[in-house]
């Protein structure tokens, strides 16, 4: 559900934040990325403090007395946002893998319990005939 969801509302929300972004909106855009539509988007979580940290950039001036460490400020900013929900997005894949992992093995239990039921038909009945394998089997 949380990977659907997150890749529904990125969708929706990039070109939204785009059209923000190429008339020059900072605000716009940091208000779609805080909306309540896109709050499982992961590139929202993250484009937004990367904004954020921009807009504080500009605010105090820092942009335009260098603008390359205003620049690294926000990529940081964004690197920090990315690992964050890159943790968040990890979360419950351990119980995931280990259900898939120990899948086979539940696979081969109940084979090898069925064919343990088969033998136990054959014995009772005396005889390897279809009846009383496949009650073992099925």
């Amino acid at each position: 559900y949380t990977y659907s969801q997150a890749t529904k509302q990125s969708r929706k929300y990039a070109p939204e934040v785009a059209r923000f972004l190429k008339q020059g909106k900072i605000k716009e855009a940091i208000d779609v990325s805080n909306g309540k539509n896109v709050k499982h988007s992961h590139l929202a979580k993250v484009l937004v403090l990367g904004l954020q940290e921009w807009q504080y950039q500009i605010e105090t001036g820092e942009v335009q007395r260098d603008k390359e460490a205003a620049v690294d400020a926000a990529k940081r900013a964004i690197q920090r946002a990315t690992a964050v929900n890159l943790a968040d997005l990890k979360r419950g894949l351990s119980g995931l893998a280990t259900i898939g992992s120990t899948a086979p093995f539940v696979g081969l239990f109940g084979t090898t319990f069925g064919i343990i039921n088969a033998f136990s038909g054959m014995a009772l009945t005396g005889s390897g005939g279809i009846a009383a394998i496949s009650a073992g089997i099925a």
